[in-house]
């Protein structure tokens, strides 16, 4: 009976041992999963702190650089506001001084326009007592000479012709030189220009070599009259002038 009393506490005993040790473990696991659990959430607000910090510091960079942009356009406001005042004052003062000058420039001219050209002290030059006109230029004849040729050389007119044509010429000229004017030392021989004035009628195929030539020699006559003219008025106008 003893025996049995014995073994039973000694079972007891190795069962509150047992639990004991049980309730220890349960103790230690609990406490095991309260530290996990703490260095769990000290790591999660770590992390959040460190968030929180990193998007603090981005915030405070984009207020700096926000900040350091609108100093840089308040300063280039500045210099434009700057650089346009400058250049209205130096506007202002070139149209200050360019009507400064046009104000003197009017008085320059007003003031000679009031005062006479000749001080009251000087005397007057006297007057010529026999109140002639001045001569009229004199007309350098040698140098009219020298540019201008002679008239019969001018207004003769030349005719080149055959042989044939010439004796012709001059058989129809025999015949009838005796009725008419004396020979032009100007315009050559009256006949010649009567007959020379005279222009054919017809085509020009039907026209003789004659005749053609005869129309050559009228224009080159009358070309060289105009050439003269205007040579002789260009002459004139030089010697007027000086």
């Amino acid at each position: 009976m003893l025996e049995w009393q014995f073994q039973k506490r000694l079972q007891e005993s190795k069962h509150s041992d047992e639990d004991e040790e049980e309730e220890d473990d349960e103790d230690v696991d609990t406490m095991m999963i309260m530290q996990r659990l703490e260095a769990e959430k000290r790591a999660r607000l770590q992390d959040e702190e460190r968030r929180r910090k990193q998007q603090l510091e981005e915030i405070r960079k984009r207020e700096a650089e926000e900040r350091a942009k609108q100093e840089e356009d308040r300063r280039w406001r500045d210099e434009a506001q700057r650089e346009s005042g400058e250049k209205r004052r130096q506007e202002e003062e070139y149209y200050t001084r360019l009507e400064a000058e046009r104000r003197r420039q009017h008085d320059v001219a007003e003031r000679k326009l009031l005062t006479p050209d000749d001080p009251p002290s000087a005397p007057r030059p006297p007057l010529n007592p026999t109140n002639t006109p001045p001569p009229p230029p004199q007309r350098n004849t040698s140098y009219l000479k020298t540019q201008v040729a002679s008239p019969d050389t001018l207004y003769t007119a030349t005719f080149v012709s055959y042989a044939g044509e010439e004796e012709e010429d001059e058989e129809e000229e025999g015949v009838g030189g005796g009725n008419q004017s004396g020979y032009n030392s100007y315009t050559g021989n009256s006949a010649g220009v009567e007959q020379e004035n005279s222009i054919p009628s017809g085509a020009p195929e039907s026209m003789t070599f004659k005749e053609r030539q005869r129309l050559f020699s009228q224009g080159k006559e009358v070309s060289n009259k105009v050439k003269a003219s205007r040579k002789l008025m260009e002459l004139e106008n030089e010697l007027n002038t000086k």
